[in-house]
């Protein structure tokens, strides 16, 4: 979350389970997650070793449950056409398409170019998806705004290197 964070910027990045940009304390859980949905460009699916075969509390296997979030998170992006991005965590397969249900056979995982990432390779695996992802038309730009040294960013630095400017700002701020 926070490598994506730092490539892409603060704003451009949501994860429901997050503090920094997720729901909401006390917020509609439903509500929050079809407006995240319905503004993303991409949805980046990561995908674990058990992924395909979690269940819920009376056995039924998740991705079998219509209102499952996850599965329903990535059958909207889907019906938007909106790319979705699989990342296998921790050796993770990609998904057979029999095992998936219908509305996520769209998938394609058996023809589908998925991104492995591990624990204990975090940061290099991490730097190269920031980077093909940086590739992508929607991405790129963000990744631009968010790493590049002007503006905001630039005056940010400017600032944390530079103790008379920070006094300064500090000062400007209660002026206003």
């Amino acid at each position: 979350d926070a490598d994506v964070r730092r490539a892409f910027g603060d704003a451009s990045v949501f994860m429901d389970a997050s503090r920094e940009s997720g729901i909401r304390w006390g917020a509609d859980f439903e509500t929050e997650l079809a407006s995240a949905i319905a503004r993303c460009q991409v949805l980046v699916a990561l995908i674990g070793p058990q992924w395909a075969r979690c269940t819920r509390k009376d056995g039924t296997r998740r991705l079998d449950v219509p209102d499952d979030w996850v599965r329903s998170e990535i059958a909207t992006a889907l019906r938007r056409e909106v790319p979705v991005l699989p990342v296998l965590f921790e050796g993770a397969p990609a998904p057979a398409e029999g095992v998936l249900p219908d509305e996520l056979r769209a998938l394609n995982f058996h023809r589908r170019q998925a991104w492995p990432i591990a624990e204990n390779n975090w940061r290099d695996d991490v730097a190269r998806l920031v980077a093909r992802a940086a590739q992508l038309p929607d991405l790129g730009e963000l990744h631009t705004q968010a790493t590049s040294p002007t503006g905001l960013r630039g005056l940010q630095e400017l600032i944390r290197r530079n103790a008379g400017v920070a006094r300064a700002v500090t000062l400007t701020q209660h002026v206003f």
